[in-house]
C-alpha cells in the first residue's frame, strides 16, 4: 500500500517536486509562458529571488496603499431569464444558481439585502479608515480625473480612456489596502466570471487565430485568466477563518491542488499576466521614474521614490530579456489590417464591458480587488498600446499608477503563493506516506515504533492532566509493561489496562530521573521556538514554565516583530545600521555587533518560520520610532504577543514528543564538574507548592528563563545593578525575577554581560482604581501611531511622541524634573477618530478596563489639566476624545546571561558551557545599551530557533501528528424556536441555517462580511438570507460543526400554535 501512495504522488506531481526542499517554491507547470519566449522556471526564479520582495515592501507604503473605488456604482446587468440555459459570446449569464445570490432583475440594487457575506455601506466589510495622514495624500490629487475622452480614432491617445473614469455623479471611496486583504468571504462570484468570459468577444476578428479567437481576444483571454487564478489562489491560501481561540486564517491545501494544481494552462496564464504587466512597468519606466509620489510626508515619499527605483532598476526585471520581445504589443491591431479601427473599438468597448460587471459583485471586498486589478490590467493595456511614450505623464493619474502597481504586486505574490501551498500539500502527502509505509511488524514490545504508537493512543484519549503526566512518564521511561499493553490492547483498553497497572505500582526514586533530549526552561517566545525547532527534527523535549500557562512576557508585547524584508545588502545594511546605532546610544561602540548581526541577518527567514509554523499570518511592514524604513509586521487582527504564543503553545501541547509541565520551578543545574570544562547534563525543578525535588537528564539545557526587571527586593539583581530604578513600577509580570541568570551564575560559573542595561518604555497605563499598583499595563505605542499625544500637567505637549523610547522617555523625566519631580504621572490623548483605525482593539480594551475615558473636549481639558493642546493635537471629528493617565515603566532588561552567535552560554572566562544554551531575555549583548523597538520578540525568535537547529538530536522520534481517534458522530440535540431566541447576543450566538444549528459566538468580529451581518442573524434562522449569496457547503467547509438540529413543529399542535410559529419565521427573515 505504502508504494502505491508513493507511485500515485509520484505521478501526480513528478519525482522532482517530491525532492524539493520544504520551503522552497515549488513549481506546477514548466516550460515557455504561451504568448512570449519566456520559461516559467526563469520567471518564478526572478520574482522569489527579488522582485516579488520589493513589489511587497512598495504596495505598502503610504502612497501605494491607498486606492480610490467607485464602490456604489449601479449594476448594468440582469440575470434570471429562464429561457436561456447557456452563456453565449455577448450574451447574459443564465438564471438558475446565479439568480438566486439576488441577480433576479435590474431594478434589484447591486447591494441586495444585509446578508451573511455582504455588508451594506454602513457596515464593514470593507474597512473605510483613512488616517489624518493619509487624508493628507488624496486631497486634491484627482481635480481633473474626470474629463470625458470622446476621440475614437486610432490616434496616438486612442486608449487614454480604456479605463473608464467614473462619472462625475458616483461616490467615490478611498480605501487602504492593507485593512482590507483578500481571503475567503464565501461568495459564489461564478456567473460573474461567466458573465466576464460571455462578454471577452471580439467578433470583427473572429475565425482568423487559434481555435476561432482572434490574437487580440487570447491576449485578453490569458489576462483575465491570469487575474481569476490570483483571485483562487489567494482565497485558497486564506480559507478557513480562525474559530473561537484561534488567531489565523489558515488554507484549504486540498482544495487547491484539486484546482489551481490540475490546471498547468491557468498557472501559466498567470505567468503571462504578472510579464505583461511588468512589461508595462518597463516601457512606463521614464515616467514612473520621476513621478512624485507626494503623501506630504518627506521620509515616506524619499523610501517609495527609491523602492520604485529600486523596482524598475533590478536586474530581474531584464530577466529572460526575451519576454520584452517575445510578447509583442504591436502584434495587436497591426496597421495593415483593413478593419483595425473597428477592431480597436470592439476591443475598448469589451473591456469596458468587463469592467462593469464588477459593479454586479454583491461582496463589497471582492468587488474592491476586482475593481482595483482590472483598473490595473486596464493601465497595462494603455501603456503598452500608447505608441509614445512622452504622451504618458499627461495619460496616466495617480489612481491607474497605484493599481498598477497593486495588480502587479497580486500576480506576483499568487506565485510565491502557489509555492507554500503547493509545499504544504506535500508535506501532508509524506506524512500520509510515511504513515501508511509503517509496517505493522514494527509495533513490537521494543522501540522507538511502539513508544509512538504508545503516545498517539495517549493524545487520543480524554484524560486528566495527571493521568496523561503519569501515562506519559513511565512510556518516555520504556515501561516494558505499559509498551506490551500499548501493543496488545486498541487505545481505550490500553489506557484502563495502563493506568490501573501503574496506580497500583509502588513509585521509586528511578522515576524522578528521566530524560530528555532538550529540556527548555521558559515557555515564552524563545522558549516556544526552541521546543517546536528541536521537537521537528526529532528530539524529545521537556518544556518547563513557572506560570499556569505559556507565554511569559512575550504574550504582552505589542510593538510587533522586525525582519529583514528582502534579500538585498541594502535592506540588510539598513537594518543593522539602525539596531546597532540603537545599540550604541551615541555612547559608544556596540560591545557585541557580532550578536546584532546574527539577529538581522536570521531575522527574513525565522519570521517567515514563526507566521508559517505557528500558524499567524503577520500584516505588511510598518515604521515604528528608531526604524530608518518599515520592517515591523504584525498581525492584522490582534495583539502580536498574544496571538504568537497562543498558537505556539498550541503547538507545542499537540507535538507528541513535547511535555509541558506548568507550575515548575527551576531550582538548580546538573552539572559536571569532573572535566576541564564543565558540562550540563540536567535540571531540578520543583511543581508547584510540592518541595520534591525533580530531576531530569538531557544532553542540552535552554534557558529561556526571562530578564529581572520585577523584582526590586532586597538582593534582587535590580537592586544590586540598578538601584536608581527601584520606584519605578513596571509592565513586567511577577514571574520576571531573574531565576535562570542567578541559578546560571551559581551552578555553571555562567558570566553576565550588560546588567546595568535597563530599558523604560514611557507609557504604562496608570489605573485610577488602583493607582499605586507596581505592575502597569502597557499603553502600546501604537496609541501615539495614531494621534495620541503625551500632555504635561498643565495640559502641554513637550517631545514627539514618535521618537524613540529613549528619547520620549527623556523627556518626560526631564519635564518631572521642569516641574518639581513629586509626579511622572502624564496625560495621553487620543482623538474619538482613532478607534476606527488600526488601534481600535487597543483602544476598545483599554476603555472597557478603565484606563482610557470617553470625553467630550471640556471633560479632556478638565482631565489633562488645561487646553494649550488644542492647537498642537489632532482635531477629533465629533469634538469627543481619549484620554488616559500613564508613566514611565521598566519595561526590558537589555543584560543577562553571555552567549555567543549559536545561544551557547559562556563562563566567566568566555568559554562554552557544554550542554548549556539561552535565549530571549535572559540572555545579554544582542542589543547593547537600548533595544530597538521590535526587536524583542525577534531577539527570542531568532535565537530560539538557531538553537533548536543546532543542539544535538538523537533522531530517532517520528514528529508525524498522532492519529485521530475514530469517534462515531455525536448525537445532536433538538433546538427549538425559543432556545435559539435565546441566544441572540454577540458573545452568546446562535444561529440556525439549513435545518441545523451552530454556534457563532465571538465570531461576528472575524466574519469577512462584517460583524453586523452575523449579529442580526444570532437567535434566529437565516436560511434564506444565507442563501442569497452562500453555497450550503460553505459553513462545512470552513469547519463549522453543528451544536444541535432545528426542532421541526409536531404534526399535533394545534393550528393557531403552528401559524404563529411560521410567523416567527417570517418575523425573523423580515428582520434580517
Amino acid at each position: 500500500m505504502a508504494m502505491v501512495m508513493m507511485l500515485l504522488v509520484g505521478v501526480v506531481f513528478g519525482a522532482d517536486v517530491l525532492d524539493t526542499p520544504s520551503g522552497r517554491p515549488v513549481s506546477l507547470v514548466k516550460g515557455q509562458v504561451d504568448g512570449t519566449k519566456c520559461e516559467v522556471e526563469a520567471v518564478q526564479r526572478a520574482n522569489s529571488a527579488q522582485l516579488h520582495s520589493i513589489l511587497e515592501e512598495l504596495a505598502n507604503t503610504t502612497y501605494f496603499r491607498l486606492v480610490r473605488v467607485a464602490m456604489d456604482e449601479d449594476c448594468a446587468f440582469t440575470w434570471g431569464d429562464k429561457n436561456k440555459d447557456e452563456v453565449t459570446c455577448g450574451s447574459s449569464p443564465p438564471g438558475g444558481a446565479a439568480a438566486a445570490f439576488g441577480f433576479g432583475s435590474s431594478s434589484s440594487p447591486a447591494g441586495g439585502g444585509a446578508s451573511l457575506c455582504s455588508i451594506e455601506p454602513i457596515g464593514n466589510e470593507v474597512n473605510p479608515f483613512i488616517t489624518d495622514s493619509e487624508s493628507s495624500v488624496i486631497e486634491g490629487e484627482f481635480d481633473d480625473d474626470l474629463d470625458d475622452a470622446d476621440d475614437g480614432s486610432i490616434k496616438p491617445d486612442f486608449w487614454f480612456d480604456i479605463c473608464r473614469p467614473p462619472r462625475a455623479s458616483d461616490k467615490l471611496d478611498y480605501v487602504n489596502l492593507l485593512l482590507n486583504p483578500e481571503h475567503n468571504t464565501g461568495y459564489n462570484g461564478s456567473h460573474i466570471w461567466e458573465a466576464i468570459d460571455a462578454e471577452n468577444c471580439v467578433s470583427i476578428g473572429r475565425g482568423l487565430g487559434t481555435g476561432g479567437y482572434c490574437y487580440e481576444e487570447r491576449v485578453l483571454q490569458r489576462l483575465l485568466s491570469g487575474m481569476h487564478e490570483s483571485t483562487t489562489i489567494q482565497v485558497l491560501a486564506n480559507y478557513y477563518p480562525p474559530k473561537k481561540g484561534e488567531v489565523a486564517w489558515k488554507p484549504n491545501n486540498e482544495k487547491f491542488m484539486a484546482t489551481v494544481g490540475k490546471h498547468p494552462d491557468w498557472l501559466k496564464n498567470l505567468n503571462f499576466a504578472y510579464l505583461v504587466t511588468l512589461r508595462a512597468l518597463h516601457k512606463a519606466k521614464p515616467v514612473l521614474y520621476n513621478w512624485e509620489y507626494s503623501t506630504g510626508e518627506p521620509a515616506n515619499d524619499e523610501n517609495t521614490q527609491k523602492l520604485m527605483k529600486h523596482l524598475l532598476d533590478a536586474s530581474e526585471m531584464k530577466l529572460c530579456s526575451p519576454v520584452f520581445q517575445g510578447f509583442d504589443e504591436d502584434s495587436l491591431f497591426p496597421a495593415d489590417r483593413a478593419d483595425r479601427r473597428q477592431l480597436a473599438e470592439q476591443f475598448k468597448s469589451v473591456f469596458q464591458n468587463i469592467t462593469a460587471l464588477t459593479n454586479c459583485v454583491r461582496c463589497r471586498r471582492c468587488r474592491l480587488h476586482s475593481k482595483v486589478t482590472l483598473l490595473g490590467l486596464g493601465t497595462t493595456l494603455k501603456i503598452l498600446l500608447t505608441p509614445d511614450v512622452s504622451l504618458l505623464p499627461s495619460a496616466l493619474s495617480r489612481d491607474e499608477i497605484v493599481a498598477l502597481v497593486n495588480t502587479v504586486h497580486k500576480f506576483s505574490h499568487g506565485l510565491m503563493e502557489v509555492g507554500r501551498l503547493t509545499n504544504l500539500y506535500l508535506e501532508d502527502q509524506r506524512k500520509l506516506v510515511a504513515r501508511v509505509a509503517r509496517p505493522a511488524a514494527a509495533f513490537s514490545n521494543s522501540g522507538a515504533s511502539v513508544m509512538e504508537l504508545a503516545l498517539s493512543y495517549v493524545a487520543e484519549l480524554p484524560l486528566s492532566q495527571a493521568d496523561e503526566d503519569l501515562l506519559v512518564d513511565a512510556i518516555v521511561d520504556k515501561d516494558e509493561a505499559v509498551l506490551s499493553l500499548a501493543a496488545s490492547f486498541p487505545a481505550e483498553a490500553f489506557g484502563r489496562h495502563a493506568l490501573r497497572y501503574l496506580k497500583s505500582k509502588p513509585r521509586t526514586a528511578k522515576d524522578t530521573r528521566r530524560s530528555y533530549d532538550v529540556v527548555v526552561v521558559g515557555g515564552g517566545l524563545a522558549g516556544m521556538s526552541a521546543a517546536i525547532a528541536s521537537a521537528d527534527r526529532g528530539a524529545r523535549v521537556l518544556l518547563l514554565d513557572k506560570s499556569k500557562h505559556l507565554g511569559g512576557n512575550s504574550a504582552k508585547a505589542s510593538s510587533g516583530i522586525n525582519m529583514r524584508m528582502d534579500a538585498t545588502e541594502e535592506c540588510y545594511d539598513s537594518f543593522l545600521s539602525d539596531t546597532v546605532r540603537s545599540c550604541e546610544s551615541g555612547l559608544g561602540p556596540c560591545e557585541h555587533p557580532e550578536l546584532a548581526n546574527v539577529l538581522v541577518n536570521d531575522s527574513r527567514d525565522t519570521v517567515r518560520w514563526v507566521e508559517q509554523r505557528f500558524g499567524v499570518p503577520l500584516s505588511a511592514p510598518v515604521k515604528l520610532g528608531g526604524h530608518s524604513r518599515p520592517r515591523t509586521v504584525r498581525p492584522q487582527g490582534g495583539i502580536i504577543g498574544a496571538e504568537l504564543t497562543a498558537a505556539g503553545s498550541k503547538v507545542a501541547h499537540k507535538m507528541p514528543n513535547i511535555d509541558v509541565i506548568n507550575n515548575a520551578q527551576l531550582v538548580g543545574l546538573i552539572v559536571d564538574h569532573s572535566t576541564e570544562h564543565k558540562t550540563v547534563e540536567g535540571v531540578r525543578y520543583t511543581i508547584g507548592d510540592n518541595e520534591e525535588t525533580i530531576e531530569v537528564l538531557s544532553n542540552s539545557v535552554v534557558l529561556a528563563t526571562g530578564g529581572f526587571g520585577f523584582d526590586v527586593s532586597s538582593g534582587s539583581l535590580m537592586a544590586e545593578y540598578r538601584p536608581d530604578l527601584l520606584d519605578f513600577p513596571t509592565t513586567l509580570g511577577p514571574h520576571t525575577t531573574g531565576d535562570g541568570i542567578k541559578i546560571a551564575v551559581r551552578d555553571a560559573d555562567a558570566g553576565l554581560r550588560d546588567m546595568d542595561q535597563v530599558q523604560l518604555h514611557p507609557t504604562g497605563f496608570i489605573d485610577p482604581k488602583d493607582p499605586g499598583a507596581r505592575t502597569k499595563v502597557l499603553a502600546a505605542e501604537i496609541l501615539r501611531g495614531v494621534g495620541g499625544v503625551l500632555l504635561d500637567q498643565n495640559g502641554q505637549r513637550f517631545c514627539d511622541e514618535l521618537g524613540t523610547r529613549k528619547y520620549v522617555t527623556a523627556k518626560m523625566l526631564e519635564r518631572a524634573d521642569e516641574t518639581g519631580g513629586a509626579s511622572r504621572a502624564f496625560s495621553i490623548l487620543l482623538p474619538y477618530d482613532a478607534i476606527d483605525g488600526p488601534a481600535k482593539r487597543h483602544i476598545t480594551m483599554y476603555s472597557s478596563r478603565g484606563l482610557l475615558q470617553e470625553v467630550d473636549f471640556r471633560g479632556a481639558v478638565k482631565f489633562v489639566g488645561g487646553d494649550a493642546w488644542k492647537e498642537s493635537a489632532p482635531a477629533s471629528s465629533n469634538g469627543r476624545y481619549f484620554v488616559g493617565k500613564v508613566t514611565p515603566v521598566i519595561h526590558y532588561t537589555m543584560g543577562g546571561i553571555s552567549i555567543d552567535t549559536d545561544g551557547h552560554v559562556l563562563d566567566t572566562a568566555s568559554n562554552v558551557i557544554d550542554g548549556l544554551w539561552a535565549a530571549g531575555e535572559v540572555a545579554g549583548g544582542v542589543h547593547g545599551r537600548n533595544r530597538l523597538g521590535g526587536n524583542s520578540l525577534l531577539e527570542c525568535a531568532v535565537f530560539g530557533k538557531r538553537i533548536g537547529d543546532r543542539l544535538p538530536v538523537e533522531g530517532h522520534i517520528d514528529v508525524d501528528q498522532p492519529r485521530q481517534p475514530e469517534q462515531r458522530a455525536p448525537t445532536r440535540k433538538s433546538v427549538g424556536l425559543v432556545e435559539l431566541a435565546g441566544h441572540n447576543s454577540p458573545s452568546d450566538c446562535w444561529i440556525a441555517l439549513y435545518g441545523s444549528v451552530y454556534d457563532f459566538s465571538d465570531y461576528s468580529s472575524e466574519h469577512p462580511g462584517g460583524s453586523s451581518a452575523i449579529e442580526e442573524g444570532c437567535g434566529k434562522d437565516a436560511t434564506e438570507t444565507f442563501k442569497q449569496v452562500h453555497t450550503a457547503s460553505l459553513v462545512g467547509d470552513m469547519g463549522f460543526e453543528p451544536i444541535g438540529v432545528l426542532e421541526e413543529e409536531e404534526e399535533e399542535e394545534e393550528e393557531e400554535e403552528s401559524a404563529s410559529v411560521d410567523a416567527r419565521h417570517r418575523r425573523a427573515d423580515d428582520e434580517l
